[in-house]
């Protein structure tokens, strides 16, 4: 009686171990490092324009959200625009500020980015227009994993600054790459002070013709610009 009851408890604990659900094993990742730069070459390599509907989450060091929804535009030079649905406000980034157009009240404030070193806004562009050499160069790059997003199987990517005066803004950037298209589905931007801003991507259309008055920082008539 005993052996037949030892067979079963055997029995048991096999069945038991072969029906372990599949989320407990370790994450598989199908991509390693070097093919997934390769094809954000790729993707860099043939980038014009970007468009998508963008909901972009602040949070700051205190835990405080502020979260929008809109449409985002970005070109291969590096020229953004983001325009919230429910605000009289537009973004307009270039190489060297962002520019916050105020329609109702008629001004346009100036923030350059290097009297202005905590604005989180370039790094925006990251997994765009970025040659994967140039991610490479200028952060150290690490696999976290792959996540759905939506309708979306993507590449999980850490980057961290190489440079000194990178990490005085910026501990990490963390990119979701779509795997189809190899471009970020969603972005996390942690700030050295603690604030994060995290951008999610949907209804992406790319390499559309957009008009290049959607980058045009030439403001309506009366429009009063400061700069900060």
């Amino acid at each position: 009686m005993k052996i037949n009851a030892l067979r079963k408890s055997i029995a048991a604990l096999t069945v038991l171990f072969m029906s372990t659900p599949i989320w407990a094993q370790a994450p598989q990742i199908s991509w390693d490092l070097d093919e997934a730069i390769s094809q954000i070459d790729r993707q860099a390599g043939d980038f014009s324009t970007f468009m998508a509907r963008a909901e972009v989450i602040n949070k700051d060091a205190d835990g405080t959200e502020d979260t929008t929804i809109g449409t985002g535009f970005i070109r291969e030079d590096g020229m953004m625009r983001y325009d919230p649905d429910d605000s009289d406000t537009q973004f307009l980034v270039d190489r060297n500020k962002v520019m916050v157009h105020n329609k109702a009240e008629k001004t346009v404030n100036e923030y350059r980015f290097r009297d202005h070193k905590d604005r989180l806004e370039p790094f925006i562009r990251l997994g765009f227009s970025n040659t994967g050499k140039d991610l490479r160069d200028n952060y150290l790059i690490t696999i976290l994993g792959e996540e759905q997003i939506g309708d979306a199987r993507t590449l999980q990517l850490e980057l961290t600054p190489k440079k000194d005066n990178v990490r005085q803004t910026v501990r990490t950037v963390t990119l979701w790459i779509d795997q189809a298209s190899w471009m970020p589905k969603r972005q996390l931007i942690n700030a050295t002070d603690g604030s994060t801003m995290t951008i999610t991507y949907s209804g992406i259309a790319r390499n559309i013709k957009l008009r290049s008055e959607l980058f045009s920082d030439r403001w309506p008539r009366g429009t009063e610009v400061i700069r900060n």
